[in-house]
């Protein structure tokens, strides 16, 4: 069965095109994911500011966490925007290889000025 997490506010701000991850999910068991199914609201934005769904792994010590991975299509406009991804595979997390996993949004800007957005959150995913 599908499982809906509450829907997550967020306030980013981004001042290169390195991109910063912001958490808005803890750490959960790897074991309730195989398919990640979100949607990514952006209610405001900057002129340069842009966003990716993003999930973070560890495996074992979320102390020791991987590097987040982008999920799905920048998102540099208002509106909402829907994921869908098998979270199993290699360049979208491979949750099989790890025993946690978060969510959160990858914020950068296109410019070299300070950037900022506000929007939500809200996932689900299948065992």
């Amino acid at each position: 069965t599908t499982q809906t997490l509450r829907t997550r506010s967020f306030s980013v701000q981004a001042t290169s095109n390195t991109a910063i991850f912001y958490v808005l999910t803890g750490w959960m068991p790897t074991i309730l994911i195989s398919r990640l199914r979100a949607v990514v609201a952006l209610a405001n934005r900057s002129a340069n500011l842009q966003i990716q769904l993003a999930i973070q792994t560890a495996a074992t010590d979320p102390e020791s966490a991987n590097t987040p991975v982008a999920l799905g299509s920048v998102i540099n406009t208002v509106g909402r925007t829907f994921v869908d991804v098998d979270v199993t595979q290699a360049g979208n997390g491979n949750v099989n290889t790890a025993m946690w996993f978060r969510l959160g949004v990858l914020a950068s800007s296109t410019g070299a000025t300070v950037e900022s957005g506000t929007g939500s959150l809200t996932p689900s995913f299948r065992p």
